[in-house]
């Protein structure tokens, strides 16, 4: 009986050409895990800064929709902005709305739109990631 190595050895090279090795998964998992670990930060700080832009947004439409429910309704609106929590409320009619903010910081201030819809300020302060911003009431909706 003779043996072919030709024919043993072709057949044990296709058995390990039929998968990965540990090792080559070990070194595929590590580049991921290096890949994920320097984009992963970048992208949630992407994320962050998209929802502070967000919620700026938000505030203007607010401001906006304020200074039209003043009109319309023909009421005074007191917008009372302190920390991160803005409230407007009406003492002629029975209104409450509070929004909470999560990346916007105000200092304590307070904005009357009266019942033409124009506002007693021009202007916002607030913070953002440590900087202090100011964010301009459009002059349609504002009283010097």
């Amino acid at each position: 009986m003779m043996l072919d190595f030709n024919k043993t050895t072709s057949s044990s090279r296709l058995k390990l050409k039929l998968g990965f090795t540990l090792i080559e998964l070990l070194v595929v998992i590590a580049i991921m895990s290096v890949l994920m670990g320097l984009v992963g930060p970048l992208a949630l700080k992407g994320l962050d800064k998209a929802k502070s832009r967000e919620e700026v947004m938000t505030l203007n439409r607010w401001l906006d929709d304020l200074a039209y429910r003043a009109f319309l309704s023909q009421v005074t609106i007191n917008l009372r902005l302190s920390g991160k929590q803005a409230s407007a409320s009406s003492d002629e009619v029975n209104f409450l709305k509070v929004v909470d903010f999560d990346y916007i910081y105000f200092h304590p201030q307070t904005i009357v739109f009266n019942h033409h819809g124009f506002s007693s300020q021009t202007q916002i302060s607030y913070q953002q990631n440590q900087q202090d911003y100011v964010l301009e009431i459009p002059r349609t909706l504002s009283v010097k």
